[in-house]
């Protein structure tokens, strides 16, 4: 987590092993706790969907 550039709040970023950003937060936060709180769900549901069997794109609603 860091600050903007801007100075707008704070964002996220989920970065791969060489430092890439892959996911980041679709908004900047006022709080740092609440953009830690926002980073802790979207990690939950990575490990929720990462649980999950693969579902064929015939099947998908």
């Amino acid at each position: 987590m860091h600050h903007t550039a801007e100075g707008s709040g704070w964002v996220w970023r989920l970065r791969d092993g060489t430092g890439g950003a892959v996911a980041v937060s679709s908004r900047a936060y006022e709080r740092h706790s609440t953009c830690q709180a926002a980073y802790e769900r979207f990690r939950a549901l990575l490990a929720e969907l990462g649980s999950g069997g693969v579902i064929p794109w015939d099947e998908a609603e």
